[in-house]
């Protein structure tokens, strides 16, 4: 029967050799003879048949390996000549043993040592029931020249009975010792494909074993058996003090943790380490080498919401406070001025106080939009309908191209008050008479072009972000309230740089792209 499985890990340790595999059990190989119906009569029988065998081990031999080295993927697994002259001889006395036992746990252990050896040198499983067919042929046959056919018939049943056996033996332990290098081959596939960076080393620093993550830390051309000073970055092991830790740890027999180790940049990197004394042959110490640079940036950019978070509600709370102090002003301001007459050159002075108290008044509104949520009431429309509400709270005159007017469902509130923003935005850039295009679709998009002079490179990157503007009197908070607004609708606003259909007699300035999320809609 085949050998138990269990110890799996007991047997990966044991590479190829096998030799402490556990042997057939006497009750074992008792209960496999029974269940075949190998009996003393069968054992007598093939001790009587290896005399007339023994003159034909050459030819027996022979037609083996010639049938062997017939087939190109049993012949690749010799190497020479010489071999198969052993392997001549090796036939020779395993047959002699077939025919003579003692058919004891010692013959099965050798029988079950065929089976790993089958494995070790590659040769497929099938190779053996073939091979054993061979065998029992010439057998048979050499059995049949006896006079007494009764006596030839029982003979050559001995021969299959023993030969079952020997299957038996073979393909229980070929089938564990195939299973030991699937499972050593899987477990070298983890190993080297984990996402973590760890070196196994020996007593002399060299590593034995590692693993081959996609990252930045291993060397890419660095390979077992050199030191580990190949694999990592000299910065970090000087950094680490690495020598001295590594030493330390074999000498105490102790991990060591160095918790935080870091790399000036630009960009800055940042690690753990961890050694960590191991007791086997191969391997002394492992070294888990942890970048935590992505970590640390996301927790750095956590703390930074947070605080932006704590400093935006802080914001609107003073905005609220603020709004009423500042319509006192403005409506005192309005009393004072209307009581003047026409030609007080007072009325010159409070009127530029009146227009910063209103400039005032529009940043604590803006202020406002930015911090509060908006509450959406999702309603069917179309591009159209969306791109008329918003002309018309802007008051601003565009050129409107149709390209494909789709029924979209959305908020038109938020809708207008992004498109609103966008085109107040494109009329400042352009002038009061400058030309503003708005053309609806393909697809459910709406594009809001101008012919101004475009937004500088450098402010590109940013111009999404609060308090970043190009004109000199806005608030810098009007894009960054459209972001808001079309993250809640789920839909995407970009300054849109690729290429434009664009009117011939037109400057080309800044073009806006609102795509709207897609659901079910059809073309009117």
């Amino acid at each position: 029967m085949p050998p138990p499985t269990t110890e799996a890990w007991r047997r990966l340790a044991r590479l190829m050799e096998y030799e402490d595999a556990p042997g057939v059990t006497v009750e074992q190989l008792e209960e496999l003879k029974s269940w075949i119906g190998f009996s003393p009569a069968d054992e007598a029988r093939l001790r009587a048949l290896r005399p007339a065998v023994a003159p034909h081990l050459d030819r027996i031999a022979d037609r083996f390996y010639a049938a062997i080295q017939a087939s190109p993927q049993a012949h690749q697994v010799f190497q020479d000549d010489k071999q198969v002259q052993r392997l001549h001889a090796s036939l020779q006395r395993w047959l002699m043993s077939l025919l003579t036992g003692p058919w004891d746990t010692a013959w099965a252990d050798r029988s079950r040592h065929i089976g790993q050896v089958h494995v070790r040198v590659g040769l497929p499983e099938r190779y053996m029931f073939a091979a054993m067919s061979l065998i029992r042929e010439d057998l048979c046959a050499i059995a049949d020249e006896k006079t007494d056919q009764v006596e030839a018939r029982a003979m050559c049943r001995a021969v299959h009975k023993v030969t079952d056996l020997e299957l038996c033996l073979m393909t229980g332990a070929y089938h564990a010792a195939h299973e030991d290098r699937q499972l050593r081959s899987l477990q070298q596939v983890i190993v080297e494909n984990l996402p973590v960076h760890v070196l196994v080393l020996d007593e002399r620093g060299h590593v034995t074993s590692a693993t081959h993550p996609r990252g930045r830390v291993f060397a890419a051309d660095a390979a077992s058996g050199l030191p580990y000073t190949a694999f990592l970055p000299p910065q970090l092991i000087v950094a680490a003090d690495l020598d001295t830790h590594i030493r330390a740890a074999m000498a105490s027999n102790k991990v060591q943790v160095l918790s935080h180790v870091s790399l000036p940049g630009p960009p800055a990197r940042h690690f753990r380490i961890t050694i960590v004394p191991l007791e086997h042959d191969l391997a002394r110490l492992l070294v888990h080498v942890e970048e935590l640079t992505d970590v640390l940036d996301a927790q750095a950019r956590v703390h930074q919401a947070e605080s932006l978070a704590r400093i935006g509600g802080m914001a609107a709370q003073l905005a609220h406070e603020i709004r009423n102090p500042i319509a006192g002003i403005s409506g005192t301001l309005q009393v004072i001025v209307q009581t003047m007459a026409e030609d007080d050159r007072r009325r010159t002075v409070l009127g530029r106080v009146q227009e910063q108290v209103h400039r005032l008044d529009r940043l604590v509104r803006d202020l406002l939009h930015y911090s509060k949520p908006a509450e959406l009431s999702f309603v069917d429309t179309t591009l159209s309908t969306l791109a008329g509400e918003a002309v018309r709270q802007a008051a601003v005159e565009v050129e409107l191209e149709v390209i494909e007017d789709l029924d979209v469902h959305t908020d038109v509130e938020a809708v207008a008050q992004i498109l609103v923003n966008l085109l107040q935005n494109a009329r400042e850039a352009g002038g009061e008479r400058g030309w503003i295009g708005l053309r609806l679709g393909p697809g459910p998009e709406l594009w809001v072009m101008d012919a101004g002079p475009g937004v500088p490179r450098d402010l590109r990157d940013q111009l999404f972000e609060p308090f970043i503007t190009t004109k000199t009197k806005g608030t810098g908070l009007g894009l960054a309230i459209c972001r808001r607004r079309v993250e809640e609708l789920g839909a995407t606003l970009e300054l849109y740089e690729g290429p434009l259909s664009w009117p011939a007699e037109r400057r080309r300035g800044a073009v806006f792209r609102l795509r709207l999320p897609d659901a079910d809609r059809k073309a009117r």
